[in-house]
């Protein structure tokens, strides 16, 4: 079955890890912000989304059109 199929090819994927940090600054994608100098901060789901975009970049520039 293709389902089956494809929820193994999933399952062989390696697991993202759950946190990120820059400096001092910690993202973890099970809560609603990240963490700076031990404060969280609240991120709203659009400034999420560009968060783990420009982490997924792995430091390499980002353009403003794929950003939008």
């Amino acid at each position: 079955d293709l389902r089956i199929e494809a929820l193994m090819r999933r399952a062989k994927r390696p697991q993202q890890a759950k946190t990120s940090s820059i400096g001092t600054i910690e993202f973890d994608r099970n809560l609603p912000g990240l963490r700076a100098d031990g404060h969280e901060v609240l991120l709203t789901l659009r400034e999420l989304s560009i968060m783990e975009l420009l982490l997924a970049a792995n430091g390499n520039t980002v353009s403003r059109e794929r950003i939008l």
